[in-house]
């Protein structure tokens, strides 16, 4: 005879859950990746969550939970100041889900404003479906976001500008557009330039400058990374560690090799400042460009 009490107490508490909004995913990893997010450890979410995407790729079945995966990833790119891959993994997302919305009391602002770009590009190049306003109806698909920790970096300048055509070799200035500049970071010289396409087999030389604008010494891995439209870094390299104090910049010239099996396209390249002792990215800059890399 107690089972109704038992009920009625838990009643209360069912109705103050929100429905659908913060459902532990079944998928421990893609639990693990939220997580990370919520956590603002945007680099280990990153990680974590492009690992879950890669393995749920080709499996429509689970479309809801690869949905939810590129959408933490987006947030976790746009919470790094990465706005460009951060529209990417929106995309992928609304390409999955396309009612799919982000809570707007819970999401960081950039994440919001990269998610709205993307819906708008998606639409318009028609890889999304613009019929989701009535898939919203009902239940809804709202994800809470918790805000989390942002770690420290640099304020962000969104310049407009799109991926540009072939460039000569060794340019001088960034062949690459800028996306999110850094003070901290100038992208010199890249060879080839953006659009080009060679064999998996080759290399690309990046040159760089690193200038401490700050007040202390630093102790950096310069790292550059170009990413495919899902977020896999398909291209990589790093400098070796350096220190230098306030006022003083470091030149580096170095080869990020391909890291993914050919064919492949990227669509960006993003060079970071990476903590020797912790692999923690700190700075970051973002430019806009595609490498088409055969077998």
């Amino acid at each position: 005879m107690r089972r109704p009490a038992l009920v009625l107490g838990l009643l209360p508490a069912l109705l103050a859950a929100p429905l659908g909004a913060d459902t532990p995913p079944a998928d421990p990893e893609l639990a693990k990746g939220r997580d990370e997010v919520r956590r603002g450890d945007y680099d280990a979410g990153i990680a974590t969550l492009t690992s879950v995407v890669r393995r749920l790729h080709d499996h429509p079945e689970r479309n809801a939970e690869t949905a939810d995966a590129y959408l933490h990833l987006g947030i976790a790119y746009a919470g790094l100041g990465q706005v460009s891959p951060a529209k990417s993994q929106f995309v992928q997302a609304l390409k999955r889900n396309p009612s799919l919305e982000p809570d707007p009391k819970t999401t960081p602002p950039a994440a919001l404003e990269a998610f709205a770009a993307a819906r708008r590009e998606g639409e318009s190049e028609g890889v999304v479906s613009r019929d989701h306003h009535a898939k919203k109806k009902g239940a809804g698909t709202k994800v809470l976001i918790a805000l989390g920790a942002v770690g420290a970096g640099v304020g962000v300048a969104v310049a407009a500008g799109g991926g540009g055509g072939e460039a000569p070799p060794m340019q001088h200035g960034p062949a690459f557009v800028p996306i999110a500049p850094s003070p901290y970071i100038e992208l010199q010289s890249v060879t080839p330039g953006p659009g080009s396409q060679f064999p998996s087999t080759q290399s690309v030389s990046v040159s760089v400058m690193s200038k401490n604008v700050g007040t202390e010494n630093f102790s950096f891995v310069i790292v550059a990374e170009a990413l495919t439209d899902d977020g896999r870094a398909c291209m990589s390299g790093h400098t070796n560690p350096f220190s230098y104090g306030p006022g003083s910049t470091i030149g580096a010239v170095f080869p990020i090799l391909p890291a993914c099996p050919a064919p492949f396209t990227t669509v960006s390249l993003q060079i970071s400042l990476a903590d020797p002792a912790t692999g923690v990215r700190r700075y970051h800059a973002s430019y806009s460009g595609s490498y088409r890399v055969t077998p």
